[in-house]
């Protein structure tokens, strides 16, 4: 069967998921963190890095490339570099990564924020922290404290909730506020999986319009009489 394509514009960010195959450990001390953060900072030109948060065994991303080529050519080069480092060091072969990763055209006014708020609490939904920013390992501290992270490009709608850092970064703590509603962890993680658009019914009907491709799942089963004018 052939690789469902791609949504992708080229003016929206997306969501990225990379995972370990068959949900195997990707990292088993800081240094093979340190090492992946290294590869992300010597391979990401000319994609910006707007948030992301390393797992045990998989990682998350907002990223913007102008094309899709740019994300998949840093991808495959980090991916490359990171699999020959940790076969080496642990003595194994073979692949690590499960296939290529997963990634979701963002609407940017819609879920950004939420996006960001889904990958910076990942780490407590996990059960490793109470709160974002006791792991390390993410851009939570970068833009909720300021703490210096050179790998994070702050996403211009980030950087337009205020001209004063300090207000940003307290804005962007006040996200963490309430939890995602299910709905939207739903919506994410499906949207992200499947290649779908993470955007509302209108805009994906827009997109479609344009592009000549659908851009989220038909609904299963016999059409209603009545339907619901907000699915989401």
């Amino acid at each position: 069967m052939p690789r469902p394509l791609r949504h992708w514009l080229g003016n929206l960010p997306a969501h990225v998921i990379v995972r370990g195959n068959d949900k195997q450990a990707i990292f088993h001390c800081d240094g093979d963190r340190l090492f992946m953060l290294g590869c992300l900072a010597r391979y990401a030109a000319p994609v910006a890095i707007h948030s992301y948060v390393l797992m045990p065994n998989h990682m998350h991303f907002i990223v913007s490339a102008g094309r899709p080529l740019e994300l998949s050519k840093m991808m495959q080069d980090v991916g490359r570099r990171y699999v020959r480092y940790f076969n080496d060091r642990y003595g194994r072969t073979g692949t690590l990564f499960e296939g290529r990763f997963k990634a979701a055209g963002i609407q940017v006014e819609r879920y950004l924020f939420k996006c960001h708020q889904y990958i910076d609490s990942n780490p407590v939904r996990s059960g490793l922290a109470v709160g974002p920013g006791e792991h390390p390992w993410s851009s939570y501290r970068k833009l909720a404290w300021g703490v210096p992270d050179d790998l994070v490009t702050p996403h211009p709608l980030v950087l337009a909730t205020s001209a004063d850092e300090r207000e940003r970064q307290r804005v962007y703590r006040e996200m963490f506020a309430a939890p995602l509603s299910e709905d939207d962890l739903d919506r994410i993680r499906k949207c992200t999986h499947r290649g779908w658009l993470l955007a509302t019914a209108d805009y994906c009907r827009e997109v479609e319009h344009l592009t000549g491709r659908k851009a989220e799942p038909l609904p299963r089963g016999r059409p209603r009489k009545a339907t619901t004018e907000n699915l989401f």
